[in-house]
């Protein structure tokens, strides 16, 4: 076994090679930083959920690197679970709750019809977001006379995310009604891919 000290310079060590190539271009090359970053943040989450949170927060702010915002996404996607097991006292601005509710109406305009990559990693961290609450914050039980065993739903209470849950359904309804309305339909690929002029052979000759 290590000692914490060892293992708090190790988790440096590493963090700093998962940040030399979490906005590269190659894609096997994010997927390693962002799973290294998901891994450490069990081990350290002290050390790597503060610089994940910064990194997800710079790339909403930069609105022209679309490729940095998407790695961002991955990465808080992936750290969602430790980030709800940590404690509050992890140097954040703010508290991890109150983090993921700000990031799911921050992340609302990135479902956009004319950025694929962009909108699966929203949908990705919305996933792991509700699938995580799901798991770590059980459904109040409606026979329970506990009035704190409904936190999941009661922004007052400690367990719950603090958001305004049917506005922002509304606004992600609105928001996913948009970009179906505005995919291309796949007639419309298999038209324009045969623009030298040659006909398609009928299947029945």
């Amino acid at each position: 076994a290590i000692s914490k000290i060892q293992r708090a310079q190790l988790t440096t060590c590493l963090l700093r090679l998962a940040q030399r190539g979490h906005y590269s271009k190659s894609n096997a090359l994010c997927n390693v930083a962002k799973n290294v970053f998901g891994v450490l943040a069990y081990v350290e989450p002290s050390l790597v959920l503060p610089l994940v949170v910064e990194r997800f927060e710079e790339a909403l702010e930069t609105v022209t690197a679309t490729h940095q915002l998407v790695a961002a996404l991955d990465s808080l996607a992936v750290c969602i679970r430790p980030l709800l097991l940590s404690p509050t006292s992890l140097g954040l601005d703010v508290d991890p709750h109150t983090l993921l509710a700000q990031a799911l109406m921050a992340t609302l305009p990135g479902i956009d019809a004319n950025d694929p990559p962009k909108t699966l990693a929203v949908l990705k961290l919305y996933c792991s977001l509700f699938s995580s609450v799901g798991s770590l914050c059980p459904p109040p039980c409606p026979l329970s006379s506990d009035p704190d065993s409904s936190a999941l739903y009661d922004v007052s209470g400690p367990s719950a995310l603090h958001l305004c849950f049917p506005e922002w359904l509304d606004l992600l309804l609105d928001r996913l009604f948009t970009l179906f309305c505005n995919l291309d339909h796949p007639a419309a690929h298999r038209n324009t891919a045969g623009d030298g002029g040659s006909a398609s052979p009928d299947p029945e000759v």
